[in-house]
């Protein structure tokens, strides 16, 4: 244990790590600058993840917060070069806490929480003695080796990551079904990318995906310490988060995870790369450069400040609106229009299919041509949050009538709804149709054509 956290080692992979996770946060909070006053000042409508709690931070008005806002910038860039990087990335975790906990629905998610994990590990680590601004100011920090705890916590906080994610899925019903999945590659704000709508057009990859994520996650954080497996889980890891990157709209959780990989690659891996050298420690400084840094580290970052709050005073979004008056609808109409709408019931229902067996939470087997004798399974998958309705499923014969119903109530907590009809002897060939009704309207319906036996 004591070999595991305390080896010396040299810092360069971090460094690595620093440089990804300062240009990825560079470029988060760099497109949210022009709406920093609508999202975290008091002047305009800040969402705090955890209102009314201790949590909450108090939403300042527009000046300090675009000064918070530029000063982040700044210290996001000095880490991405490596200047000053431990008070950079103290400053760029404290401040990017406070902005992410006034804007809950965007800026405080999953990503940006393993991200300010990852800053808060890297400034108790020596990423900036290597390619970095600081490491040409002081040569003598570039032949210095540092310990390994820093990024074995790293490590470690990425395999409970992994198998943190690993047991949530487990403990969702619908996961290894593919449901989950499949309701996320058609969200209109998560998924509908290219790739996404092919996957969902396979629907038969979607089970196996969803277990072989589970087999990756959990066995990740248990065959990555062993070194001859090391590269291949990388390997899959890397693949397995390109895969997500491309069939889901995820912000840069899925660079993060690629650059918060980069710790567990070995100083002896990045040797062999001639396009990375050992950085050069023949010279060493009596201090005057140091003192000099800090001087325009200072200057730069005031010039810094002054340009953003210029920019952000005279920014023509922020002069004032007019404000506009919108016109009171007439009640009456309000009324007749809420009357005239039919009750959106089929929002509640996610697919809906028949086949001549039921396996778990699919159907299989015949869909389209039954034999008398047989049974012909409706399955319905529901959304989430869903109330409790009143079904009927009536099979509908060739002439129209009714041959059967079977009526059942669905409580709001089941996602499922079945139900089995046999078609018996009595029954005359012909087409057929199932019809699915939700407190009396109609949500869907599925043809199959009934032969006689043989």
């Amino acid at each position: 244990m004591k070999t595991f956290f305390f080896t010396p080692e040299s810092p360069r992979s971090l460094a690595l790590v620093r440089i990804g996770v300062g240009l990825l946060f560079l470029y988060e909070f760099g497109v949210r600058w022009p709406y920093s006053v609508e999202l975290y000042s008091s002047d305009g409508l800040p969402m705090p993840f955890f209102p009314g709690t201790l949590l909450e931070p108090a939403a300042l008005g527009w000046l300090p917060t675009s000064a918070l806002h530029a000063a982040l910038l700044f210290a996001l860039l000095a880490v991405t070069i490596g200047w000053y990087t431990t008070p950079s990335l103290l400053i760029a975790c404290l401040i990017s806490t406070w902005l992410g906990l006034l804007d809950g629905p965007g800026t405080f998610n999953k990503y940006s929480v393993i991200g300010l994990h990852l800053m808060m590990l890297l400034s108790v680590s020596r990423c900036g003695w290597a390619w970095s601004v600081d490491a040409l100011v002081d040569r003598r920090t570039s032949c210095h080796l540092a310990a390994a705890w820093p990024r074995r916590l790293i490590q470690l906080f990425l395999c409970n990551v992994y198998l943190g994610a690993a047991i949530t899925k487990l403990r969702m019903a619908h996961f290894m079904t593919g449901d989950l999945v499949e309701f996320s590659l058609l969200d209109n704000h998560w998924g509908c990318t290219a790739f996404g709508l092919w996957l969902f057009e396979h629907r038969e990859l979607l089970g196996p995906a969803s277990v072989a994520t589970l087999v990756f996650e959990f066995s990740f954080p248990v065959l990555v310490w062993i070194p001859r497996l090391r590269w291949m889980l990388l390997a899959c890891a890397a693949a397995f988060h390109v895969t997500i990157g491309m069939a889901l709209h995820l912000g840069i959780f899925s660079p993060l995870m690629l650059v918060s990989l980069l710790a567990f690659v070995n100083d002896s891996d990045l040797s062999r790369l001639r396009i990375l050298p050992t950085p050069d420690s023949s010279t060493t400084d009596d201090g005057r450069w140091r003192r000099r840094s800090l001087l325009i580290y200072v200057t730069l970052f005031c010039l810094w400040l002054v340009a953003a709050l210029v920019y952000r005073q005279y920014q023509e979004s922020y002069k004032g609106r007019d404000s506009i008056e919108l016109a009171t609808a007439d009640g009456n109409v309000v009324e007749t229009m809420l009357l005239e709408q039919k009750p959106a019931y089929e929002d509640y229902f996610h697919r809906f299919e028949i086949g001549s067996r039921i396996n778990g939470f699919r159907t299989s087997g015949e869909t389209q041509q039954f034999q008398s004798g047989m049974t012909v399974h409706g399955l319905a998958r529901l959304a989430d949050n869903h109330p409790s309705l009143d079904l009927d499923w009536l099979l509908i014969a060739a002439d129209g009538r009714e041959a059967a119903r079977l009526s059942k109530t669905l409580d709001a907590s089941f996602a499922y709804a079945t139900a089995g009809f046999e078609l018996t002897e009595e029954l005359p060939p012909g087409q057929y149709r199932i019809i699915l009704m939700a407190d009396g309207y109609e949500v869907a319906r599925k043809s199959f054509q009934l032969e006689p036996r043989h």
